[in-house]
């Protein structure tokens, strides 16, 4: 193979890799895991486990060891363009965020007065 082709099989190459990675942004079912830093200080770890649904979308569950580690289930999961977003009725709390290639990691913000940062990274608390 020539250099010239050589360097073309590297850039797809690479340009086949990204794609995975974006791929993954798109689908998050698993666990996941981040810590809230609550007002006044209070670091509480929290755990979502998200699954596919057979019809599309996804079903999941949130829980906070640091707060008796119940499964509270979560509504209205949507993931579009690179964002997720859920809310958990029972706790009137809700969560948006944007997927961080870089990180490999959802960025966003848990609202449930106030908003707070909170950062969900792959596997459990």
């Amino acid at each position: 193979m020539s250099g010239e082709w050589t360097g073309i099989a590297a850039l797809a190459a690479v340009a086949a890799m990204g794609g995975v990675s974006g791929a993954a942004a798109q689908q998050p079912a698993g666990d996941w895991h981040g810590v809230l830093t609550a007002p006044g200080g209070q670091q509480l770890r929290i755990g979502l486990t998200l699954k596919a649904k057979a019809g599309g979308g996804y079903d999941g569950v949130l829980a906070s060891p640091d707060q008796g580690g119940a499964e509270i289930p979560i509504d209205e999961v949507k993931v579009e363009g690179g964002t997720i977003s859920f809310s958990v009725p029972v706790i009137a709390g809700h969560y948006k965020g944007r997927w961080d290639e870089a990180q490999h990691a959802w960025i966003g913000e848990w609202r449930q007065d106030p908003a707070m940062p909170l950062t969900l990274t792959t596997g459990r608390p």
